[in-house]
């Protein structure tokens, strides 16, 4: 063998060179790690942070529609159909029956109560308003129950 650089023969600076390559390519795998790491809890934080946006705008929506604001209705139907690509299928479903479909039966009620204003009996309207209200407010109350579970970094 041929005494190199140092005292280290040929196969010594091939081995100390093995290593050292060994030893980037690990440092280089545990930065792309730390890096995939980093755009996923990203990624969870941007999906939270639409999730509660369209959470807040539903209620919003809700709490117009209650008010008689009639363009509330279009606002909550987009924001159901949105729920279908940020909540998935089965809530958006849930969030359609159990929330958008009680609130569009009291859009109803309020659109037939104004249209039939003249010359009604308004104790009758009042009562038909009284009992459209009803699904309504429970529809509001189960609404935080539905999307919580989505509501969280965790996933």
């Amino acid at each position: 063998m041929v005494e190199t650089v140092l005292g280290m023969s040929d196969l010594q600076i091939k081995l100390f060179t093995a290593i050292g390559q060994i030893l980037v390519a690990a440092a280089v795998g545990i930065i792309a790690l730390r890096q995939w790491l980093t755009a996923r809890n990203k990624l969870k934080a941007d999906l939270f942070d639409r999730r509660y946006k369209l959470y807040v705008d539903l209620g919003q929506s809700l709490q117009r529609i209650v008010e008689g604001d009639s363009s509330a209705v279009v606002q909550m139907r987009r924001l159901l159909a949105e729920a279908r690509w940020l909540f998935g299928e089965k809530t958006a479903e849930r969030l359609r029956k159990e929330v958008g479909n009680p609130f569009q039966m009291l859009a109803e009620a309020k659109d037939a109560a104004w249209s039939r204003t003249a010359g009604s009996d308004q104790s009758k309207l009042a009562q038909e308003h009284l009992d459209a209200m009803v699904p309504a407010s429970q529809a509001a109350l189960v609404l935080p129950k539905i999307v919580a579970p989505h509501l969280s970094l965790k996933h």
